[in-house]
């Protein structure tokens, strides 16, 4: 906690796009950066997921997130006719 004579150290911080961040470089290194496998990383390279990637200052991975709409799903629709 911070008393009033303190601050906090603030870190700068991106947030990249999944597919922008790993152009041009290795998905293995990529995965290892966000503590994923590679093959974890190329599938969610494949999805439409909204995956993003928050870089340092240095352009180091930090983290990989997702973003997601909730309360609409599959399971909230009309189930469909089956032709009989």
């Amino acid at each position: 906690m911070f008393t009033a004579y303190e601050s906090p150290r603030v870190l700068i911080m991106n947030q990249i796009p999944l597919r922008k961040y790993v152009k041009g470089k290795r998905q293995g290194a990529v995965a290892r950066m966000i503590g994923v496998s590679q093959g974890a990383l190329s599938q969610m390279l494949k999805s439409e997921r909204r995956i993003y990637v928050r870089v340092d200052g240095s352009g180091s991975a930090i983290e990989a997130f997702e973003i997601k709409t909730l309360g609409k799903n599959v399971a909230d629709q009309e189930p469909t006719q089956q032709p009989t």
